[in-house]
Order: structure tokens, then C-alpha cells, then sequence
């Protein structure tokens, strides 16, 4: 019998769509799930119900872990689990769900209702340019970036606009951008917890925080939940969307052990992984009065100019079976 991990999941260009009630936050708390037995987890439960009855604060676990065991009509109850609603709502609405995977839950028309407004003031959110919140700030950025890019494919003078089909598939992005909002807030607050994640090669620091995984995971997963065309490559295999940070830190570690890059720049890295071409850029930038080195991008290399580059400009030095590194030739 499969766990409840295992369960009900599915994969579409790197994302997983998860329908069984807790698998969400399994997939973030996977080491603590791997050793809780079920007489553990119901207590836990208990516990936590008790705790809030009493109108006591819960911890960001304690939050994912109450909220990931309730049914879809009691989240509504609860105004803090709201992420947890949302995302039931999305996954139980996607249409790229295969048909074999029969949700656990069922939506009332109130609940699709709901659901509306809440993707109506996501709307509103991303079109505000002050956030206070800086994860807000970022993905709002990219979330109008997408919107503008969906207006150049739908604009009033094209023969082909068609008003019904632009407004469903602006709704289609903003769905997505939410959804895509609570998984970063997820991965930072559960599984990094802090707001940036610290990384190392050729002894400097590399900073990847909210900007490094917004851009990436809009900009580099998910092609299949795109609702306008774009020309920028995706991730397909080797890299799951919510372990960026701990794939690349095992690439750093490798490429530094093997010392064949101990003397190159880290602003623009190419390697080949898993016989894959991927490109990293980092970036430096001010941070208050602080200059830092910021993960900014990494993506698989498909762009023919890009290729051409590579081949003319570079040697590659392999590492292991899996990875090798490509240096400047005469640097």
C-alpha cells in the first residue's frame, strides 16, 4: 500500500499536483512525517485543535500541520487557513489533473464562489507596488510581467482577440500566480526558514531568496500552466521545483571538491547535468549598504544563440558521470 506521501500524485513539467488532504505539507515536512506514527500524528492533532479552541498562536508548522488535516469545509472556518483552502480549490479545479486521480474532497457552489473572489482580490494584490511584504512585492513583479505579456497576445486590434477567451485566461495566470505565491511562502517559511537561503562556491556567498525563486519558478516551470506563449526554456526532470536551492547546493559542493573551477567568475555559470545543459547567473547587487552576490536565474539551456556560444567560447570539463562544467576558453 502506497504512504500518504506517495499517494495521489502526479507530474506535469516539474509540478507536482497533490490531491490526498495532507500531502502538501508532507512534501515540505518530509523527515518529520517519515518517523511519526499514526498514535503520534492523531495526538499532535488533538493537541493542536486544543490549542486553538484556547485562542492560543500556533508556530508556521503548527499552521500547516492543523490546517493540512482539516476537511475543505472546515478550512473556511479557520481565517489562517485560507492558503490551505485555496490550494485544495486549485488542485480540485485544474483541469490538467488527470481524470484517474478522484479528489478526496467535493466543492460546493459557495466554495467555487468563494474561490472567485479570492482569485479577484489576488488580482488586487498584484497590482499594488508598495507591499510592505517583500515576498509580495517580488511576486506581484512577475505576476504583471506575465499579465502584460498575456495583453500583447490578446490586444483589441488583433484579429483574434476574443474578450471571453482573455478574461478566462487572465484568470487561469492569476489562479496560478496565487497558488504559486503560497508554495514559495511555504518553502521559506517551513523548509528554509528565513527569507533567504545561503549557498557557496569558489568560497563566496550566493544568496537565493524570494526574488531568485520567484523568477525561477515562473519564469522556468510549469510551461503547461502558462496561458500565454512564451520562448523561455523549462525544467522537465533532474530539478523538483521546491528543492532549487538544495539541487544547486549539491552541484556547488561537487564543482568545488573537484577544484576545476576554483579560479573562474560565478556570475554566469554553465555545467551539463545529467547530460542536460543548464545555465546559472548571479548577480551583484546593493542590499542597504551591503553588496551581495544574488542567485538570479537557472534555467536549461535550449536558445540556439546560446548553444552556439557555448560551443565557440567554452571547454567542458567533466566532474563526474552526472556533471561537468563548461570553462572560457583562454580565462
Amino acid at each position: 500500500m502506497k504512504t500518504a506521501y506517495q499517494c495521489f500524485q502526479t507530474w506535469h513539467r516539474n509540478v507536482y499536483l497533490c490531491v490526498d488532504c495532507q500531502s502538501r505539507y508532507k512534501e515540505i515536512m518530509r523527515p518529520d512525517f517519515d518517523s511519526i506514527s499514526d498514535e503520534e500524528y492523531e495526538n499532535k492533532n488533538r493537541v493542536l485543535h486544543s490549542k486553538v479552541q484556547n485562542g492560543e498562536s500556533l508556530t508556521n508548522e503548527e499552521v500547516a500541520f492543523f490546517c493540512s488535516c482539516l476537511r475543505l469545509e472546515q478550512l473556511i472556518f479557520y481565517p489562517f487557513c485560507l492558503d490551505e483552502y485555496f490550494c485544495k480549490l486549485f488542485i480540485l479545479r485544474n483541469e490538467q489533473i488527470p481524470k484517474v486521480l478522484v479528489p478526496l474532497y467535493r466543492a460546493t457552489e459557495k466554495d467555487h464562489i468563494y474561490y472567485i473572489g479570492l482569485v479577484s482580490e489576488w488580482n488586487q494584490t498584484v497590482n499594488k507596488r508598495n507591499h510592505s511584504d517583500q515576498l509580495l512585492q517580488v511576486v506581484s513583479a512577475e505576476t504583471r510581467e506575465e499579465l502584460r505579456n498575456l495583453r500583447k497576445r490578446y490586444s483589441i486590434f488583433s484579429r483574434t482577440f476574443s474578450s471571453r477567451d482573455y478574461q478566462a485566461r487572465k484568470f487561469k495566470l492569476l489562479e496560478w500566480s496565487k497558488y504559486r505565491y503560497i508554495i514559495i511562502k511555504e518553502i521559506f517559511e517551513l523548509s528554509i526558514k528565513a527569507d533567504h537561503y545561503k549557498l557557496y562556491l569558489n568560497g563566496q556567498e550566493i544568496i537565493f531568496d524570494y526574488y531568485s525563486f520567484a523568477h525561477i519558478l515562473t519564469r522556468h516551470f510549469a510551461h503547461v500552466m502558462k496561458t500565454y506563449e512564451t520562448e523561455k526554456s523549462h525544467f522537465t526532470q533532474d530539478v523538483y521545483h521546491k528543492e532549487v536551492h538544495l539541487k544547486l547546493e549539491e552541484i556547488f559542493k561537487e564543482i568545488d571538491i573537484s577544484g576545476v573551477y576554483s579560479k573562474s567568475s560565478i556570475e554566469e555559470i554553465n555545467i551539463r547535468y545529467n547530460n542536460n545543459l543548464y545555465k546559472i547567473f548571479n548577480d551583484y547587487e546593493m542590499q542597504g549598504s551591503k553588496k551581495i552576490l544574488r542567485l538570479n536565474s537557472f534555467f536549461p539551456i535550449e536558445e540556439k544563440r546560446m548553444l552556439i556560444r557555448l560551443e565557440t567560447e567554452f571547454e567542458e570539463k567533466k566532474i563526474s558521470d552526472r556533471l561537468s562544467i563548461f570553462l572560457k576558453i583562454g580565462s
